[in-house]
């Protein structure tokens, strides 16, 4: 008996529609997460990160800025309005596969302020476009990662690529979770963990390991968020399942790993 399940990673591109809406119907009501990075980026950026580049490149002068796996571009528009006021011309390159990037499109098409700066789209996988800039000498004084190196394909290629494309002197910020979080630890104890659908990579470590290696300096800034995943434990809850797919970014993983119904809760004492 078959399915019509196509099980795999929830942002392939054939399941990214189910991870758009995934993420905003299910994820965002049980996460204050969101809130927290627009908090964080709204005052701490503006006085950790805006000065590094300021000192690096010149108050009014031209900055090359690199927004990968963006989404619908609502972090990166915050982080565009702060470089706008600081830098004279700004030139701003997206890289996100999915089809949400014309409504990030849209945004920028009609909001002034964000109107001022320079835009190049590219809608495509990173690796797709590392591939491309490879053969090409751009170089971006400040790269964004938000969220997104959880869905690249090989985490150390594509951190080498960024470092090859990051001007001297840049800076490259990452938003990620923490290996040790209580998220991470809910993960683990799923009991399907071990299956090569899922990588379980542990990003953090492989970003840091991978600065020391190149001699990088690193700073790094711990943000308190929440989740509700009290519905991944009901069997007759239609969220658990899909809260479950985005955070193993694995699509339809209850039709494919069948065991993982069998949740463990995590010990507390």
């Amino acid at each position: 008996m078959t399915n019509n399940y196509n099980p795999g990673r929830l942002t392939d591109k054939e399941h990214l529609t189910r991870y758009h809406d995934i993420f905003t119907n299910t994820f965002l009501p049980n996460s204050d997460e969101i809130q927290v990075i627009f908090q964080w980026l709204q005052n701490d950026f503006e006085h950790e990160i805006l000065p590094r580049l300021v000192s690096a490149s010149g108050k009014g002068s031209q900055l090359k800025a690199l927004g990968v796996g963006t989404g619908d571009g609502d972090k990166d528009q915050v982080i565009i309005r702060k470089l706008i006021k600081h830098f004279g011309k700004l030139s701003y390159t997206v890289v996100e596969p999915g089809g949400i990037i014309e409504k990030f499109r849209l945004s920028v098409s009609t909001d002034p302020e964000l109107k001022a700066a320079q835009y190049t789209w590219h809608n495509m996988p990173f690796e797709n476009f590392c591939l491309k800039t490879s053969a090409s000498s751009d170089k971006y004084e400040f790269i964004s990662v938000i969220h997104s190196v959880y869905y690249l394909k090989d985490t150390t290629s594509s951190l080498k690529c960024l470092l090859e494309i990051l001007q001297d002197g840049g800076v490259l910020m990452f938003i990620i979770n923490d290996d040790g979080s209580d998220q991470r630890r809910f993960l683990e104890l799923l009991e399907w963990k071990k299956r090569p659908i899922w990588s379980g990579e542990r990003n953090l470590e492989i970003i840091e390991k991978f600065a020391i290696s190149e001699n990088l300096r690193t700073l790094k800034y711990r943000l308190s968020t929440t989740l509700d995943v009290t519905s991944c434990f009901n069997e007759q809850s239609e969220e658990g399942p899909k809260l479950v797919d985005f955070l193993t970014n694995v699509a339809h993983h209850k039709e494919e790993a069948p065991e993982a119904r069998a949740l463990k809760k995590i010990d507390s004492g």
